[in-house]
């Protein structure tokens, strides 16, 4: 009688795990065409099942897992017959499949359309071309609808014959072309992007007292893959100077997943121990792109390994990916990664703090012409955070961008700034992130609010941070506040010479900015890019997308176009001859003011504060 009672209870407990994991593999052996299969077995004693694609994906701020793109979606019972299913017309995530009485075990079949990305996926979409591709999880998987994200997940992968792969995921076996990953939890899975190709190499960028660091870089031909020995200095600098930041690790290891081809998007997407960053194909031998956004990239995705992933604000740690998550506190996600991670770039050498000072300028000036924080507070560009990612080409300074990052980036840098000042330079903002970051060395993820930020920013240096911080993000406000200019140690100026910077940058993308002077943006070609309200061109009446095709009675060129704005404190105007829909007219721009660019200058007998905060810490 024990024996039949202890077999039982060995059935019962055996049954109880069969039922807490779901398997999952992926067939990516036709990625090199944009396709991949995947089947999943998922157990349930229901006579219904509810499955889920994810929706939410951690990181892009909003429910656009690319749902559009599947190619199949099929279930069956354990006995191999297809079942029917279903999904209502206000939820295309949600698919609901009636059983046979006598099915346990649910098999799905799963296709999945790659190359497609909406503007909000690129970051969380699966690629594939003939030599290499990228592999999101959650493109490829339904989940239960009554099983949080710490469902445990046996997955296989199988791969075109003869590439590799990386990914932050725990290998347990390979078999030819067939990789087993350890079990983990859905969450954990869907986290841990894969990169894999024909040419893929793994560098190990140790550093001492920390965990371990890997450069995965995968690209469409071997001589891409061998980048210049001081690239990898700068990223193996990069962590010694996040060691100086944040004090602990929260992850095993770390893996930055990088793929260098024209013919993939470009994209960064953070990870807890991993970020996936897509380039273009020559990105890391070209000086200009690593001085800025390719050089920022991996410093930034690292930092959100602390800041967004690690330490989540409350209303985005959501325990599944359909329920809504609250970016309300985005300018803390978003912004104080950006601030940290542009300060990361240039300690790390990426760039020089002189080099870094236009690069700021530009922002600053940028953010000075949103004019439409007179209606929209910056919160509320974090609470509309998806859909301002796709910008308007017309007017787009009426209804802001994403402007939580560069916006939070300052007012992060004031902050510092403000501590630095009260404190007489014995703290900073790094106080605040060893005690913020620093809580453990577990890889839990520990939700936050601006309680616990505001009681943080008091313990470093007593001030009403409440009131101060909740004044810049909650309220419309007529102009950027710009008192860290002044903390910082600069002011603003005009010069009537472009920096070599600015000048650089029109060049390669073909624009003239006299956004300072006329308040327009000239393509080279004529067409107005940009106009800011209030200036002189929107008060002349034109609009984004015309076209100049003559000025001051002469053709249109960037040479004629310069000259005319230098020349008008004489003239004391600019004629345009415009064309638009099929009609042309001149719009005459009163305007005497000749060619204006925005500069910070040094104030004299005051701490530059940028420049120390920019230096590499020792």
């Amino acid at each position: 009688m024990k024996i039949i009672i202890t077999l039982f209870f060995c059935f019962l407990c055996s049954l109880s795990q069969a039922e807490d994991y779901m398997t999952l593999h992926v067939d990516a052996t036709d990625l090199t065409r944009g396709l991949l299969t995947a089947e999943m077995e998922i157990y349930t004693s229901d006579t219904e099942i509810v499955m889920w694609y994810p929706k939410w994906i951690p990181g892009i701020h909003g429910p656009r897992n690319p749902v559009e793109n599947i190619g199949g979606v099929y279930f069956y019972s354990e006995k191999g017959k297809e079942l029917k299913w279903q999904r209502n017309s206000h939820e295309p995530f949600r698919f609901v499949c009636k059983l046979d009485q006598d099915t346990k075990k649910v098999r799905i079949k799963l296709r999945y359309i790659c190359n497609q990305p909406n503007g909000n996926s690129t970051g969380i979409d699966s690629y594939g071309n003939s030599q290499m591709g990228v592999i999101n999880w959650n493109t490829v998987l339904l989940y239960p609808a009554w099983k949080n994200n710490q469902l445990k997940v046996r997955t296989k992968l199988t791969l075109p014959a003869g590439w590799k792969h990386a990914s932050a995921l725990q290998t347990k076996g390979q078999e030819k072309q067939e990789i087993t990953f350890a079990e983990t939890t859905l969450q954990e899975l869907i986290d841990s992007p894969l990169i894999c190709g024909q040419h893929l190499r793994t560098i190990d960028l140790k550093v001492d007292n920390f965990p371990p660091h890997y450069l995965h870089l995968v690209a469409e031909s071997s001589r891409d893959l061998n980048i210049p020995e001081g690239l990898v200095q700068k990223y193996r600098k990069c962590i010694q100077q996040a060691q100086k930041i944040f004090a602990k690790a929260h992850f095993r290891e770390y893996h930055f997943l990088v793929f260098m081809s024209n013919r993939l998007p470009s994209t960064g997407l953070e990870h807890l121990s991993s970020s996936l960053n897509g380039i273009g194909e020559k990105d890391f031998f070209n000086s200009w792109n690593l001085k800025g956004w390719v050089g920022s990239l991996l410093p930034h995705e690292y930092v959100h390994s602390w800041c967004g992933k690690y330490r989540r604000p409350v209303g985005m740690h959501t325990p599944d990916y359909h329920s809504n998550k609250d970016t309300r506190l985005l300018w803390i996600y978003e912004g104080l990664t950006t601030y940290l991670g542009e300060v990361l770039a240039v300690r790390s050498g990426f760039l020089t703090p002189e080099e870094y000072i236009p690069r700021f300028t530009r922002k600053l000036n940028y953010l000075t012409k949103q004019v439409g924080r007179s209606w929209r507070p910056l919160e509320d560009t974090c609470i509309c955070s998806y859909t301002l990612r796709q910008r308007s080409k017309s007017w787009g300074v009426w209804r802001r961008g994403q402007d939580y990052y560069d916006e939070g980036l300052l007012l992060w840098l004031e902050i510092d700034t403000m501590i630095r000042h009260r404190t007489f330079g014995e703290k900073s903002l790094n106080d605040f992130c060893i005690k913020f970051f620093g809580k453990s060395n577990s890889q839990q993820i520990l939700a936050f609010d601006l309680l616990e930020v505001y009681q943080i920013l008091d313990d470093i240096v007593q001030y009403d941070w409440k009131n101060f911080i909740e004044g810049r993000i909650k309220e419309p406000k007529e102009q950027l506040p710009l008192n860290l200019v002044n903390l910082c140690g600069y002011r603003m100026i005009y010069t009537n010479k472009a920096s070599k910077y600015l000048q650089e940058l029109q060049s390669r993308r073909k624009y003239i900015d006299a956004s300072d002077s006329l308040g327009i943006l000239f393509g080279y070609d004529g067409q107005i890019r940009k106009i800011i309200p209030g200036m002189v061109g929107d008060l002349s009446g034109i609009a984004p997308g015309m076209q100049v095709t003559g000025i001051n009675g002469q053709k249109f060129t960037v040479s004629n176009l310069e000259s005319a704005i230098a020349n008008s404190i004489v003239t004391n105007k600019i004629e345009l001859l415009v064309f638009q829909r099929y009609t042309y007219k001149i719009l005459s721009l009163k305007y005497d003011g000749g060619a204006k660019y925005l500069r910070l200058e040094r104030v004299p007998n005051s701490a530059d504060m940028l420049t120390k905060i920019l230096q590499p810490v020792r």
